[in-house]
């Protein structure tokens, strides 16, 4: 058995607003998959949107594929000022996407560049983001 580290509390600013690295947010990406196998059925409501009952944060859409296929891709992002995490797991590609930054302005807006990168990595239609 391994003994896992403490959160950081130390960073907490507001709603959720906890500390993670990118090994983090890759360890929930793996933690989702075998979930998803092991338990499929907690998986579906761990995974629906805006649930009382669980609150895990977690979003999950369909991106059109370039094909006319589709690829579900569950997402969650968090930001705090100066800090920006976003974290996507589309387990029909076994893909998973961990973005830290320490910006969130206008044309480079974290979520939109998130929104972007996900449509690229699925083989979606997606837009350059310009200045």
């Amino acid at each position: 058995m391994k003994q896992l580290p403490h959160w950081n509390y130390s960073a907490l600013w507001g709603a959720g607003a906890v500390y993670a690295r990118a090994r983090d947010w890759l360890a929930w990406g793996r933690f989702l998959k075998r979930l998803s196998m092991e338990e499929p059925e907690f998986f579906v409501r761990y995974t629906t949107p805006y649930r009382e009952d669980y609150g895990s944060g977690i979003e999950n859409t369909l991106v059109p594929t370039a094909d006319g296929d589709s690829v579900r891709v569950y997402f969650h992002s968090g930001e705090a000022p100066g800090y920006f995490g976003y974290f996507a797991w589309m387990p029909d590609l076994d893909t998973t996407i961990v973005w830290l930054s320490n910006t969130d302005c206008g044309y480079t807006s974290n979520y939109r560049l998130g929104r972007e990168l996900r449509a690229l990595v699925a083989g979606a239609a997606y837009q350059v983001v310009a200045r």
